[in-house]
């Protein structure tokens, strides 16, 4: 018993050593840009950062119309010159600010790809994305 105890514990201590060593995605420096939703649609758009973040995320989000809520999804051009919306789908969240890495919008955009996003109540909503 007091040997499986030690090993359980000796994990532990490895798998905590090795989540230290990860960077956080807090820890990262990331272009945060101010954006206006299209109702199902994109309003304002923005270009991805070439830096060290890979995703899009939504680190602020503002419902218009007097709702203190809204759905919102990434959407993105792809190679084609088509918008795509992204495989998250919508994120159902309460006006206010998220951590950075809580709310990801869109995984692994590329650089230098222009997107956007669409809140699916309303339209001319506030969204702040770092990305």
């Amino acid at each position: 018993m007091k040997k499986t105890t030690a090993a359980l514990g000796l994990i532990g201590t490895l798998a905590a050593s090795t989540i230290a060593l990860a960077p956080s995605a807090s820890a990262l420096s990331c272009q945060e840009d101010t954006l206006y939703t299209g109702q199902r649609t994109v309003g304002w758009t923005t270009t991805k950062a070439n830096d060290a973040c890979r995703d899009v995320n939504l680190v602020f989000a503002g419902a218009s119309g007097g709702r203190h809520n809204d759905g919102y999804e990434g959407m993105y051009v792809d190679a084609n010159g088509n918008w795509q919306a992204a495989a998250s789908g919508y994120h159902w969240l309460n006006d206010g600010y998220y951590s950075l890495g809580s709310v990801v919008l869109i995984s692994n955009l590329t650089a230098g790809r222009t997107f956007g996003v669409a809140a699916y109540q309303s339209g001319w909503g506030v969204v702040k994305v770092q990305h």
